[in-house]
């Protein structure tokens, strides 16, 4: 009898050894797969069970993963899908106790084995949770060399089910810290590329590989406002499974789940996905889509647009993977913003210093060239030597070439009109700029369709021509009034100018009007000069207009 009895200490001295061993392996872990893993052989080797299984549950309670040792592939195969929560396993999930059966088929909560499983004879569940959160339940089946599992064995695994709770929270808070680190370093990556380079293409598409890689998505949409239809989103970047062929593919906006998103500034799990999916025919040949997340994509109050997260397993987007990738995308947006911000700091002073450049331009150098074309054109008038005056004129007529090249160059370097701004606007700011070279306020008329047929470029065209007729008039027409028509019949388009100077002199240089002519025969029109009805130089430039 005392042999017995130090044989069941021996027995009962070695399996306590093994658990203590199986903690200290339990707790080093810091993996949560490789400790879910470990958990499961642990339990099997200190109950001396033939199988062994962890059903873990996610945040929301439910059954996420189903994780076991004891059988090989083929059987595994054989079984197909694994437990969903029937059965004594439904048991454990709505009653976390310990439950221990000498037959599993005998007791009534048993939903029996699936189709190529096993035979199971003993039974032993045990929950794992800690005072207030449920991580999972321990499942054995089958003693080996015993024909029921003992309230010693139970005791043992609900020990060993303790040490796994603290183990399993501390690699879960392991787990959100690296993910955090992840997300951060993803998010630091972005705002250092969009720092670097003004194109916005390349960092779209590393926030779209960085959140399908930080949320273990199959695949990952930017979606932002078609620029032709505020009421549709264009699919900009793609990345992973799906991605060929569906750039550039447009969704309607209104009524739809995403608009919601962006109505509310936050991400959410969309619902019934994937019948919208399946009524895009570009879409049809997609695996299932099973689960969908939409984040918004924006700035400091603007909407940027969209980006859509899919899985087509059965693992969900938690509420963890929902926060922390909406930070990023926050993040990502503020980052577009700053960058934004800054190139269009960058545009400022860069037309601040051209608008500087072109003041200096006309109030110095052009003010001294034409100080200096006057003094040479008196002085010409004194010298009694022909050739002498020859030369003197053709300095004049240098100088006069230089001056337009300039004032060509101070109107480039002026700040463009804003695009979309009526032909008319344009016309009238020119004569507004044209008045104090005058020395009076041109007439002006329109006719016509004008702002309906005059596209930019053409309006761009329309305004260099007239800036350059009127500085003929002021340089070289002695007027003191000038009339402008510009007329549209929806076919053609024709601008007079017409002035009550000395008209054109034969001897006068043709260089401004022979890039007046050129302006109007590259289109197809034609320039005409002819004497005007107060006396002075009546200019006509007419062009086709298309369609």
């Amino acid at each position: 009898m005392l042999d017995a009895a130090a044989g069941t200490h021996d027995s009962s001295a070695a399996r306590l050894q093994k658990l203590v061993e199986a903690n200290h392996a339990i707790v080093a872990e810091l993996t949560l797969d490789d400790l879910l893993r470990r958990v499961v052989r642990s339990a099997r080797e200190v109950a001396g069970a033939q199988y062994a299984a962890l059903g873990v549950f996610s945040v929301e309670g439910l059954l996420e993963q189903f994780i076991h040792c004891g059988m090989d592939d083929q059987t595994v195969a054989a079984i197909g899908e694994l437990p969903k929560g029937r059965g004594l396993i439904g048991a454990l999930l709505d009653h976390p106790e310990p439950i221990r059966l000498p037959a599993v088929a005998d007791d009534h909560r048993s939903a029996g084995v699936p189709e190529g499983h096993p035979p199971m004879g003993a039974f032993l569940g045990v929950p794992i949770r800690s005072a207030s959160t449920a991580y999972g339940n321990l499942y054995l089946a089958n003693g080996v060399g015993r024909p029921e599992f003992s309230p010693e064995d139970q005791n043992l695994v609900t020990a060993l089910a303790a040490t796994a709770s603290i183990a399993i929270e501390n690699a879960r808070l392991h787990g959100q810290s690296q993910r955090r680190q992840d997300w951060l370093r993803a998010s630091a990556q972005v705002s250092h590329r969009l720092l670097a380079s003004a194109d916005e293409g390349p960092v779209l598409a590393e926030i779209a590989g960085s959140v399908r890689r930080l949320t273990e998505a199959d695949a990952v949409a930017i979606l932002l406002p078609a620029p032709d239809d505020p009421g549709q989103l264009v699919m900009e970047v793609v990345d992973g499974l799906g991605a060929e062929g569906l750039k550039g593919l447009r969704v309607d906006l209104q009524g739809s789940q995403v608009q919601q998103v962006l109505v509310e500034e936050r991400g959410r799990v969309l619902a019934g996905f994937q019948q919208r999916i399946d009524a895009i025919a570009e879409l049809r040949s997609l695996p299932p889509l099973r689960h969908v997340v939409a984040l918004p994509l924006q700035g400091a109050g603007r909407r940027r647009g969209a980006i859509i997260a899919v899985r087509m397993g059965d693992v969900p987007f938690s509420p963890t993977d929902l926060e922390l990738a909406e930070g990023f995308v926050s993040q990502a947006g503020l980052a577009l913003e700053l960058a934004d911000a800054r190139s269009d700091h960058h545009k400022l002073a860069m037309l601040e210093d051209r608008a500087r450049i072109a003041r200096e331009l006309h109030d110095h150098v052009v003010q001294k060239l034409f100080a200096a074309g006057l003094t040479l054109q008196g002085t010409a008038t004194m010298v009694g030597d022909p050739d002498l005056r020859r030369r003197l004129t053709g300095a004049i007529d240098n100088l006069d070439d230089t001056i337009r090249t300039i004032r060509t160059s101070i109107f480039e370097l002026q700040e463009p009109n804003l695009p979309g701004a009526s032909v008319r606007g344009r016309v009238m700011q020119v004569l507004g700029e044209m008045t104090p070279v005058l020395g009076f306020a041109p007439l002006l008329s329109f006719e016509g369709p004008l702002d309906t047929v005059v596209d930019e470029q053409l309006g761009s065209e329309v305004e260099a021509v007239l800036r350059e007729s009127l500085t003929n008039a002021a340089k070289h027409a002695g007027a003191t009034a000038v009339t402008v028509d510009l007329v549209t019949t929806g076919r053609t388009l024709t601008m007079t100018v017409s002035d009550d100077g000395v008209g054109l002199r034969p001897s006068a240089r043709r260089s401004g009007l022979s890039n007046l002519r050129f302006r109007a025969e590259r289109r197809g029109g034609r320039l005409e000069l002819d004497r005007g009805p107060a006396g002075g130089l009546l200019l006509r430039w007419s062009i086709p207009l298309p369609g």
